[in-house]
C-alpha cells in the first residue's frame, strides 16, 4: 500500500485534497480507515443518485412525503440496483436514511409498485418511523379485538390488512355493498382471487385511523352482520 503523508500534502487544498488522493488511490481507505471517513463521510447501504427525482409534497422533522411517478421503483432490487427512489432519496437524505438502517426499511413506511404512481411517506428519524409503526399496531390490534368479540372470523393474525371471513362470495359482495352505503369503503374478494368458499372482505389498517374510525366500522360490521345474520 502506498504511503501518503498528510503532511506532505499541500495546505491550501486541506481535506479537498486528501480526498482527491484518496479517491485516486482506493486502497488507502483501507489503510487510513476512521480518517477517510471522516473526510468523506460515511459509506450509505444504497447507492445515492442525484438523477432519480420525485416531488416533494412535505417535509419536516420526523417525515418526508414525495409524489412517486408512474415506472419508478421505490426500493432497489434486480437490475434497478441504482435507479429506485429510495437512490433518489439516498442523494438528498442520505444520513439520516442511513440511519434508521435496513431493519426500518430505510425508512420506507410502504411501497407502491412500479406502474403505480402515489405518495410514499418516508420516515426520517426512528420517532418519526416507530411511532407510526406502533400507531398502525394499536389500530389493527383494536379492530381485531372489536370484530372478535362481535363474532366475525377474521384472518391475518399480526398483520394490518385483516380479512373478514365469510365463505360464501354473494354473502361476501352483498355485504360489502351495504357497508359501503353506510359511509364504509371495503373490498369483497372471492374465487378465483381467493379459493373456493373462501370468500372475504378485505379490510386495512392506517396508523391515520383513529380510535373513533376504527370503532365506527366494527359498528358498521356489526350492525350490516346482524341484518344479514351472519353474525
Amino acid at each position: 500500500i502506498p504511503m501518503v503523508d498528510p503532511d506532505s500534502l499541500e495546505p491550501r487544498f486541506g481535506n479537498l485534497h486528501i480526498a482527491r488522493t484518496i479517491a485516486q488511490n482506493p486502497e488507502l481507505l483501507a489503510a487510513w480507515g476512521g480518517f477517510a471517513t471522516y473526510i468523506l463521510g460515511p459509506q450509505l447501504s444504497i447507492p445515492p443518485n442525484p438523477g432519480v427525482r420525485a416531488r416533494t409534497i412535505h417535509i419536516d422533522d420526523d417525515f418526508i412525503v414525495v409524489c412517486k411517478p408512474a415506472g419508478l421503483v421505490t426500493q432497489p432490487g434486480h437490475g434497478h440496483e441504482h435507479d429506485a427512489l429510495l437512490n433518489g432519496l439516498f442523494a438528498t437524505h442520505g444520513k439520516q436514511l442511513q440511519n434508521l438502517g435496513k431493519a426500518r426499511d430505510f425508512g420506507l413506511l410502504h411501497r407502491l409498485d412500479r406502474p403505480t404512481s402515489g405518495l410514499v411517506l418516508v420516515g426520517l428519524t426512528a420517532r418519526g418511523y416507530d411511532g407510526l409503526r406502533a400507531q398502525l399496531r394499536r389500530n389493527a390490534e383494536r379492530f381485531r379485538a372489536g370484530m372478535t368479540a362481535a363474532g366475525f372470523t377474521l384472518a391475518g393474525a399480526g398483520h394490518p390488512i385483516i380479512p373478514v371471513m365469510l365463505g360464501d362470495a354473494k354473502v361476501a359482495g352483498d355485504m360489502a355493498q351495504r357497508l359501503l352505503a353506510r359511509g364504509l369503503y371495503v373490498i369483497a374478494f372471492s374465487y378465483p382471487v381467493v379459493p373456493q368458499g373462501a370468500a372475504r372482505i378485505r379490510t386495512q389498517m392506517s396508523a391515520a385511523h383513529t380510535d373513533e374510525d376504527i370503532d365506527a366500522a366494527v359498528a358498521a360490521f356489526t350492525a350490516v352482520g346482524r341484518e344479514m345474520g351472519v353474525v
